[in-house]
């Protein structure tokens, strides 16, 4: 499975669903249940793109966020470790997109 995010599945746009219901919680002032939100996101988008996905990588961006907002950086600590490794997939993915944007 490759584990680039496309936006073209239901499960992905299930995942961008679950992102847009966690900003308006956490607009609302309801950070407790956008963390809800953000981890059952995060879970649905580890089984349908993998741990090391873009897909994940967008959910743990958000979750991270709201953990150092919430003076949680503990918490927040080992999701900075995950989306390095997001990144490291993706560009070893995708070096093109590295290359083709220098002059």
């Amino acid at each position: 499975m490759d584990n680039f995010y496309d936006g073209n599945n239901c499960q992905e746009h299930a995942v961008e669903a679950f992102l847009a219901a966690s900003r308006r919680m956490i607009e609302d002032g309801k950070p407790e249940q956008a963390e809800r939100i953000l981890r059952q996101a995060l879970t649905l988008a580890e089984k349908e793109a993998g741990k090391v996905s873009a897909l994940c990588g967008l959910v743990l961006v958000d979750l991270m966020r709201l953990l150092e907002a919430e003076g949680r950086s503990e918490e927040a600590e080992p999701l900075w470790e995950r989306i390095r490794e997001v990144m490291v997939e993706y560009i070893e993915l995708h070096p093109d997109l590295l290359v083709s944007g220098r002059k």
